[in-house]
């Protein structure tokens, strides 16, 4: 098991380069953050990861497709955006 937490970090934007190296990761803490953006392919190389967390965070729209090549993600967590 691989986590990286980076809650309450004041991020606003996740880029298709910030997790490039990380296959490895299984859980992915991006909650209470000002995430407004997030970049197209930005999770494409994390094909281990079960549980994303974007909880709290300034989303307004997440395009469908972002996730469809981690088959491996059980928990997906959008709460208050």
């Amino acid at each position: 098991m691989v986590t990286i937490d980076l809650r309450l970090n004041y991020l606003e934007k996740i880029q298709n380069c910030d997790f490039k190296m990380l296959n490895k990761l299984t859980y992915l803490k991006l909650d209470h953050n000002r995430i407004r953006d997030i970049e197209l392919n930005s999770f494409i190389h994390l094909n281990q990861l079960i549980e994303l967390n974007l909880n709290f965070n300034l989303l307004d729209f997440i395009p469908n497709y972002l996730f469809q090549n981690i088959t491996s993600l059980k928990f997906l967590r959008l709460a208050d955006n």
